[in-house]
């Protein structure tokens, strides 16, 4: 079953298909973690299963156990995490969409993290745009949908992903009463609590924050090099719980000018460890520390 943010998208879509006003390219973009591709998924399922006249999949077909399995021969997975999109990868695309349906009905293909495609893929992918063929589906998914050129994101039909209200329904998730402190700073992306839960590095999370909203004196500079070394999409997050802090102070009436240069050393911070190549983690939370300790 859907988040029911999520359900709520798949009605509104499931209107349309039965209107026969369906985009044959569909972005679905928002935050990290709001579930476009759990949507994605939901809907393509659905332009596949064999009762056409609804896009909410019966679950018992031959399609819909073909897509259970993972096998559908009519459908056509496209992107990985950490990894851009490549023109190889598109012009696969333009063959097997071209092609006849192998089930005789719909072929779709869900292109995730779309917002990685390279320049070249992009041009690739807009001649399949331009000229659409009939009963042929494509569902894209980004974060970022500023990313993408702006003669790809003009031919999509772009629905925005907010998970909205999302706080009981992460608590049923998590098998909790309460979510934590950290925790409610990810009521707009749930998924990404629930990946961390499954990835067994929630602690790691925790410690970010009590880090951060800690003595900064007080910092164990060994043990978050260890964390964001390892893996430094955690920066963000780290970042994150000091950038509130920061906020938190500027409403408890701290001056302007240290609050302003707070925010450009961590945004520094950022820009040093995830831009630079080679940047020494530890010497950058160190100079992070000391820039810190002295404006606080």
């Amino acid at each position: 079953m859907l988040a029911p943010w999520l359900e709520q998208l798949q009605q509104q879509f499931n209107h349309t298909f039965q209107q026969g006003r369906l985009h044959h390219a569909i972005m679905l973009h928002g935050l990290k973690g709001t579930g476009k591709s759990l949507l994605a998924s939901s809907l393509s399922a659905g332009l596949l299963c064999d009762m056409p006249s609804s896009l909410v999949a019966c679950g018992t077909c031959k399609s819909c156990l073909l897509v259970k399995a993972g096998n559908h021969p009519d459908r056509l997975d496209i992107g990985e995490a950490n990894s851009s999109i490549g023109v190889d990868q598109i012009r696969e695309l333009g063959e097997f969409i071209y092609h006849s349906a192998q089930q005789g009905g719909n072929k779709v293909v869900v292109i995730r993290f779309a917002d990685t495609m390279t320049s070249s893929a992009a041009n690739a992918l807009l001649k399949t745009l331009e000229e659409p063929n009939v009963n042929r589906y494509l569902i894209l998914c980004c974060d970022d949908v500023s990313r993408l050129p702006a003669t790809i994101a003009s031919r999509c039909f772009k629905q925005l992903v907010v998970a909205e209200q999302s706080a009981n329904w992460l608590c049923n998730q998590l098998n909790t009463h309460e979510i934590e402190p950290w925790q409610a700073l990810f009521l707009q992306q749930p998924f990404l609590v629930l990946d961390w839960q499954e990835e067994e590095i929630e602690s790691n999370i925790k410690t970010l924050y009590d880090c951060a909203n800690s003595d900064v004196t007080a910092w164990q500079l060994s043990e978050l090099n260890s964390m964001l070394a390892k893996r430094t999409e955690l920066v963000d997050t780290f970042c994150l719980f000091l950038t509130q802090r920061i906020k938190q102070a500027a409403l408890a009436g701290a001056p302007y000018e240290r609050i302003s240069e707070q925010l450009n050393s961590v945004t520094l911070f950022v820009k040093k460890t995830k831009t630079l190549a080679g940047t020494n983690m530890l010497l950058s939370l160190a100079m992070l520390q000391q820039s810190l300790r002295q404006l606080s």
